[in-house]
């Protein structure tokens, strides 16, 4: 499974705040990507390589990354509206490996 999350469109430098914080608190990892064309896209990817996850690990780091995306949109001087993680504020994508050639 692989999960892409941003934070609004065009905010890649929310986004990138956003990885950083994750990193520096140190309970997951997550590995953050960039595309240059046609627009410059900042993003954050949530990859499972261990061979058998369960539901709690995925529901652990979906619950570290709701706290400190709130921490960080609590924090902005000029705050976005609907404050709570949803589909309004990061996108998810879906990937199930073993059903793609």
């Amino acid at each position: 499974m692989l999960t892409s999350d941003r934070l609004q469109e065009d905010n890649n430098e929310l986004t990138k705040q956003l990885y950083h914080n994750i990193e520096s608190d140190g309970r997951i990892h997550l590995v953050s990507s960039e595309l240059h064309s046609p627009a410059p896209l900042y993003f954050i990817r949530f990859a499972i390589c261990y061979h058998s996850p369960n539901k709690q690990h995925i529901e652990y780091a979906y619950q570290v990354i709701h706290e400190l995306c709130n921490q960080l949109l609590d924090q902005q001087s000029n705050p976005i509206p609907n404050k709570q993680i949803n589909h309004e504020n990061i996108n998810l994508i879906l990937l199930d490996h073993e059903n793609h050639n």
